[in-house]
């Protein structure tokens, strides 16, 4: 097997990581919705299904071909499975630690975070050791996925080697998962609305920076994530308050049932009527990967108020048939 970025493929029979379909898509493994995966395999995470793939006998397809169409933990991984499976199917709770804590945004392990934290930082332009910045296009995603590929068996094995690329977001972790040890960050679950209240006092935080969304939260996602199932999450620090819809609403998520999102347009525009400022409360739409709802500026208004509010919203919408559907 070889790896190629989508770009690169030309209608050349492959098997797809971690996308929908392609011209030329053989086999798809992948938790994406629209993603025709067989049935059998279907699972959280790519990575698992690329795993129980292999698992199954790896059964014959007519290609040499592993392709992906985008970079970020869980493709990267997955891709690195089909290329090594005897070395991916000896460390499958590593590989799938280090998908979830990149897609999902969950530790299962230090180890996983940190090789997922490292894979990250790799990436991004103000941290990376490669010449991230000189890259763009798709041939640059695919000069940068074979670097990052030729460098994950070394991580894996040996992620302390790699250090400075891990050791400030993973600070950042353990320091917010103390904050909320202590009460210094709290979590308030409404289970009728499937959401988490998160009250995150005034602090220096930190962006944490991710394939897919940046976190401004002031608490390490990870460490929220850790304490609460939610999947729409509510964070209230000082007047800036943001709601988000997790990443586990968007894929095929097998491992529990997570309720649909709702359409939070309407009551962006309500709560922006309600500002004695403009203060530009937007909802990005349902359809993103990680849907976010916040104002552009700072917020008046009433956190209590707030949260009843999106709770209603929230229940109301999916009483009435007011969610997402992606088929």
């Amino acid at each position: 097997m070889r790896w190629a970025d989508i770009s690169e493929a030309r209608y050349e029979p492959h098997i797809l990581v971690d996308a929908a379909s392609a011209p030329g898509t053989v086999l798809a493994l992948s938790h994406w919705r629209q993603a025709p995966t067989p049935a059998r395999l279907r699972a959280d995470t790519s990575v698992e299904i690329c795993l129980r793939w292999l698992v199954s006998g790896r059964p014959r397809v007519a290609c040499s071909l592993v392709v992906t169409d985008h970079l970020d933990q869980d493709s990267l991984v997955g891709a690195w499975s089909l290329l090594h499976p005897e070395e991916a199917l000896g460390a499958v709770e590593l590989l799938v630690g280090v998908a979830e804590a990149g897609d999902f945004v969950v530790v299962r392990s230090r180890r996983a975070a940190r090789v997922s934290f490292a894979l990250a930082s790799l990436a991004n332009p103000e941290t990376s050791p490669i010449d991230v910045a000189r890259l763009r296009g798709d041939a640059a995603r695919a000069e940068l996925g074979r670097e990052l590929l030729g460098r994950l068996e070394e991580l894996l094995a040996d992620p302390g080697r790699y250090r400075e690329l891990w050791a400030e977001e993973d600070d950042f972790f353990e320091r917010s998962f103390s904050w909320l040890s202590t009460g210094r960050v709290r979590i308030r679950e409404r289970p009728e609305a499937d959401l988490a209240v998160v009250e995150i006092p005034p602090g220096e935080g930190r962006v944490s920076h991710f394939f897919h969304f940046e976190a401004g939260w002031g608490c390490h996602p990870a460490a929220i994530h850790n304490q609460t199932k939610a999947s729409c999450l509510l964070l209230l620090q000082e007047h800036h308050p943001q709601v988000v819809f997790r990443y586990e609403g968007w894929v095929a998520f097998q491992s529990r049932q997570i309720p649909p999102r709702v359409d939070l347009s309407s009551l962006a525009a309500e709560l922006e009527s309600k500002e004695p400022t403009p203060a530009g409360w937007r909802f990005d739409g349902v359809s993103e990967l990680v849907a976010w709802m916040r104002p552009e500026r700072a917020s008046a208004l009433d956190p209590a108020y707030l949260e009843e509010r999106l709770v209603q919203e929230l229940v109301r919408g999916r009483d009435q048939g007011r969610f997402w559907h992606l088929n």
